[in-house]
C-alpha cells in the first residue's frame, strides 16, 4: 500500500459519504465533486419521494381490497340469510 492511498477503513467512510452525506460528511475535493454530491442527493431526493408513494398507493391498494373482500362477504352472508328466509317461507 503505497502511503498516499487511504487506509481501508477511510476508503469505506468515502464510499459511504459519496452514497450519502449523512455519516460524517467529508469535505469535498473540488467543484466538481460538489456537483457529483448534489446531483445524486437531488436523486436520492426524488427516488425517496417515488419511493413513498410507491408505498402509500400500495397502501390505499391493500384497503381497498379489504374493503372489497368486506363488502362481497357481506353479500353472501346476506345472500345466504336471503335465502334461508326464502326457505322458511315456502
Amino acid at each position: 500500500m503505497d502511503a498516499q492511498d487511504p487506509k481501508p477503513k477511510e476508503q469505506v467512510m468515502l464510499k459511504t459519504n459519496i452514497i450519502s452525506e449523512f455519516v460524517y460528511p467529508v469535505p469535498p475535493a473540488n467543484e466538481n465533486e460538489i456537483l457529483a454530491r448534489e446531483r445524486l442527493n437531488l436523486e436520492l431526493k426524488k427516488i425517496s419521494v417515488r419511493l413513498q408513494k410507491t408505498v402509500q398507493g400500495l397502501i390505499i391498494d391493500i384497503m381497498d381490497m379489504r374493503h372489497a373482500d368486506v363488502a362481497a362477504q357481506a353479500k353472501r352472508i346476506s345472500e345466504s340469510n336471503f335465502a334461508k328466509d326464502d326457505k322458511v317461507r315456502k
